[in-house]
């Protein structure tokens, strides 16, 4: 008996995009933060599953938004069934998680410390892991590149209180959560410098 195959139609490709772009945080759900930091989903992106999900707390607040990035959110929201974009997913787009020994992060040099060089004051030590929950729209998380000579040029706004200062860039382990912005520059929770690789 022929087995049945499922067709990519264009509506499960663009499901399929969808949800590959949430996962590796270069697409984020369409919603908004309250004055406490929880995440709530906006009117459109609201479906009928997400009424299953529990409502964020200040604890945790980002249920909605981490719902909103699995498969089942993603297959209402474009009107396709769970299961073809599940298939789809496993078959054709294995998930791809960020993080790992191999990411790069420029810092400013002074009197032998690594200092940050928007700031000014945070300081990363090599071996010991610094912390800042990565939020979208750049509000929050420790930000560094793909590779090194995304690092080497990366621009720096003219307020930076380090911009002037001598530069390193340090090979760093970066995990937990994650947000992805163009030209290569990540946002993660955790980062732990392992190495300096270059003088900038």
């Amino acid at each position: 008996m022929a087995v049945k195959t499922r067709r990519l139609t264009p509506k499960l490709k663009a499901a399929v995009e969808t949800y590959r772009a949430l996962q590796d945080r270069s697409k984020h759900p369409d919603g908004y933060f309250d004055e406490i930091g929880r995440w709530y989903p906006s009117d459109d992106e609201f479906q009928d599953c997400c009424g299953k999900i529990g409502s964020p707390t200040k604890k945790f607040p980002y249920s909605y938004m981490l719902h909103c990035r699995t498969a089942v959110h993603v297959a209402h929201r474009h009107g396709v069934a769970v299961a073809d974009l599940k298939h789809q997913i496993l078959r054709k787009h294995p998930a791809k998680r960020e993080g790992g020994n191999t990411y790069y992060k420029a810092v400013a040099l002074v009197d032998g410390r690594y200092l940050s060089i928007f700031d000014g004051v945070t300081e990363y030590k090599i071996g010991e892991t610094t912390v800042d929950r990565a939020r979208q729209k750049h509000q929050g998380g420790i930000y560094c590149y793909d590779n090194l000579d995304q690092a080497l040029s990366a621009d720096v706004p003219p307020s930076a209180a380090l911009r002037s200062a001598d530069r390193v860039v340090l090979r760093v382990r970066a995990e937990g959560s994650y947000c992805r912005y163009p030209g290569g520059k990540l946002a993660f929770s955790r980062v732990t410098p392992l190495e300096v690789v270059r003088a900038v």
